[in-house]
């Protein structure tokens, strides 16, 4: 009779085993030259833990975990200026938002070829986004390369998109969002029910002249829609949710029953309570086909 004891060890050390080979594949993922909000990052170490990242004037010291089940691939740690720097501040790249240190978390997307992240200067407190995408080498092959006045392109840089990917919500359908920096965020929606179908557009950014709509995670801008109506959206991210996945928010619609059409809390038509959760980090195609 097989002692149940050592059945149950011997599936722990499986399930070890299991996440260990996944977690070092997801070291891998991270391998290679990226270019992010701040520069060049070249991470060459295949560890899970102890990694050391070159960017410029800057290292980043940090390790990689991941959930076999939820699929993530995190990489994580702190970030420091290079030692013996023969700069000024002033002289240094970044130096005004990143600082002297810090700390970063980033997350990378279904495609290994992007990441969403997020950064806290640790000497004055300030946070924001940090994210990146793989620089892509091209292979060597002997069939013809694109060229461009007879030299061969020898990679391709993807220009990094913040916050981005297509998102479900509970009351306006399917939401497609490009956030290109705090002050340029475009995004799309497209509501079906039946034969009805009703699309925007929506252009904004982070608002820091208004008294609440300061938020790092937030963006609003203006709303008009192929019904005709017309007025003002907000949404906030998730900030407890690290993978920043889940976001709330409201549309505050003009009343037509004011004579100027004034923006209204009232208003019948606003639409408020709006929750969205990422259904793709993949960049979106912006254009509808309803």
């Amino acid at each position: 009779m097989k002692n149940p004891v050592h059945q149950i060890v011997k599936k722990m050390l499986a399930i070890v085993a299991m996440l260990t080979i996944t977690t070092s594949l997801h070291a891998s993922n991270w391998t290679g030259t990226w270019s992010t909000s701040f520069g060049e990052i070249s991470i060459n170490s295949k560890q899970l833990s102890n990694i050391v990242a070159n960017m410029g004037d800057y290292v980043l010291k940090g390790s990689i975990s991941s959930d076999a089940i939820q699929k993530d691939n995190i990489f994580s740690g702190t970030y420091m200026l290079k030692p013996n720097l023969k700069k000024t501040t002033t002289e240094i790249q970044h130096y005004s938002t990143l600082g002297p240190k810090g700390k970063f978390s980033f997350v990378l997307d279904a495609t290994n070829q992007k990441y969403q992240g997020t950064f806290t200067n640790t000497q004055t407190n300030r946070d924001g986004f940090w994210t990146g995408s793989k620089i892509i080498t091209a292979k060597t092959t002997t069939k013809k390369v694109e060229s461009i006045r007879g030299r061969p392109i020898p990679q391709v840089k993807i220009e990094p998109v913040l916050w981005t990917g297509t998102w479900n919500t509970n009351k306006m359908g399917q939401i497609k969002i490009k956030w290109y920096s705090e002050d340029r965020i475009e995004a799309k929606l497209l509501f079906k029910s039946g034969d009805y179908i009703r699309t925007a557009e929506l252009k904004g950014g982070k608002i820091s002249g208004l008294a609440g709509y300061n938020n790092k995670y937030a963006f609003a801008g203006p709303y008009k829609d192929t019904d005709g109506k017309e007025g003002f959206f907000y949404f906030q991210l998730n900030s407890k949710n690290p993978t920043l996945n889940t976001f709330t928010g409201y549309i505050m619609i003009k009343d037509k029953k004011h004579r100027d059409g004034q923006l209204d809390n009232y208003s019948p038509y606003n639409i408020n309570g709006i929750t969205g959760t990422r259904t793709s980090s993949t960049e979106p195609d912006m254009s509808w086909n309803p």
